[in-house]
């Protein structure tokens, strides 16, 4: 959540700790992402074809895809994009 907000103080990217996590989720998020967008594009398909109850909107796709940008640009926007 700091480095999406940009928190993090210089002598924070300096620990080795806070830097070696940060380096190690950023390098793994990505593929977790992905992982999810298949799942909820899945998800939608069982809805379109009645095997599942709920139902997947394109905005709930279009808000993982913001979010993962968000945090792998280190800059989230506390702005609704659709208002």
């Amino acid at each position: 959540m700091a480095h999406m907000y940009s928190i993090l103080e210089p002598s924070d990217h300096a620990n080795e700790g806070i830097s070696a996590d940060l380096e190690k989720i950023l390098r793994t998020v990505p593929s977790f992402f992905d992982i999810m967008l298949s799942q909820i594009m899945m998800l939608a398909q069982f809805y379109k074809m009645g095997r599942s109850p709920k139902k997947i909107t394109a905005r709930n796709i279009m808000t993982l895809i913001q979010f993962s940008q968000n945090l792998m640009q280190g800059g989230w926007v506390n702005k609704d994009p659709y208002a």
